[in-house]
């Protein structure tokens, strides 16, 4: 599997580097490599089945000729009143833009930096995330927008830790 990292500030892969190995209980795992999306060519990963774009949520920062080409594609968001409201219509206007030149992708929301704001304030915040994208769903049988109860990307003192490292560090990052 392969991740190509269309996201111009490069966080993915200044957190991940290369790759990382997922662990796999019941057999093998499996390596999933990260590429800059300015260095990405489809004979970058000849052996990967998928690949999955990770994308900025603005899509003037997405480069068009990979976009058209892609089958699945991360968009990442935060999930507080301020990320919903700003990145909500950024996110729909970019999903249209997409599929002027692209109708068969996969796109995916994902909430990005969660942290667990208590089951009261949860259940309204994913109310209103959910809304958002109400239409697009209704008209879209290719676009995902994930419940942040099911899959999310979470907040990790350690993440932040190693983040803050490389930041300091950036000649010798390990």
């Amino acid at each position: 599997m392969a991740l190509v990292d269309l996201d111009p500030e490069q966080n993915l892969q200044k957190l991940v580097g290369d790759g990382v190995f997922v662990p796999n209980p019941r057999g093998m795992g499996t390596t999933i490599e990260v590429f800059d999306g300015r260095d990405w060519h489809e004979d970058s990963a000849r052996d990967c089945k998928i690949v999955i774009c990770d994308c900025s949520p603005a899509i003037e920062r997405n480069p068009t000729n990979l976009v058209e080409k892609f089958h699945y594609c991360i968009i990442p968001t935060t999930l507080n009143p301020l990320g919903i409201n700003k990145h909500g219509k950024v996110i729909r206007d970019t999903v249209t833009e997409i599929r002027h030149f692209n109708k068969n992708a996969h796109l995916f929301v994902l909430v990005n930096n969660f942290k667990y704001p208590g089951s009261q304030k949860l259940s309204l915040l994913r109310k209103v995330y959910l809304e958002t994208y109400k239409d697009i769903i209704k008209t879209d049988d290719k676009f995902h927008c994930i419940d942040p109860q099911e899959v999310c990307i979470r907040t990790s003192e350690q993440l932040y830790y190693w983040g803050i490292h490389i930041l300091e560090n950036p000649e010798n990052p390990s």
